[in-house]
């Protein structure tokens, strides 16, 4: 495969006073690539001190199917908002004209709470990439104690005010 370098943004959002780390990442085409990508994005240089700490949004197009070691990678530290209702049903991102796999994630962590997740399906998205958008409405909230996302959870209930994020 052609090697890329890693090619990710992070953005410091404050949401009424709340810190939110938003990072978006579009990994490589080979598996070893993305494993290494992933493996940098979770290190210390990365988001690797602060997952316990601060609300993060890590979100954009893998090029990784679940199951994959690059996504289980993630979905050890990271909440996948696809797999946060046990009510949902996984929504495939690609390819835009059929999307059957889901290659496009959204990752949390312990500190948000997925309220709604959907795929833009429109005319405008068809033609505009390969992939369509995942969206995820989101509440940020007291944490919860369990970040892992290898099994379905449910979201953790909230007893006071939350601030909705959307992303897409």
């Amino acid at each position: 495969w052609f090697q890329e370098p890693l090619s990710a943004i992070w953005a410091r959002v404050d949401a009424n006073g709340q810190i939110i780390n938003v990072v978006t990442a579009h990994l490589g085409l080979g598996p070893r690539e993305r494993e290494l990508q992933v493996q940098a994005l979770l290190s210390s240089e990365w988001l690797g001190d602060i997952i316990e700490r601060e609300p993060i949004l890590l979100c954009g197009d893998f090029n990784a199917l679940p199951g994959s070691r690059p996504y289980r990678m993630a979905a050890a530290k990271l909440r996948d908002v696809q797999m946060a209702n046990p009510a949902h049903r996984p929504l495939g991102t690609f390819s835009s004209m059929q999307p059957l796999v889901r290659l496009d994630h959204i990752f949390t962590t312990k500190h948000f709470a997925t309220m709604k997740v959907t795929v833009v399906r429109n005319d405008l998205t068809r033609v505009a990439s390969d992939h369509l958008p995942l969206m995820a409405d989101l509440q940020v909230g007291p944490s919860s104690a369990d970040t892992s996302t290898t099994t379905r959870q449910k979201s953790p209930e909230h007893t006071e005010p939350a601030q909705p994020v959307g992303t897409g």
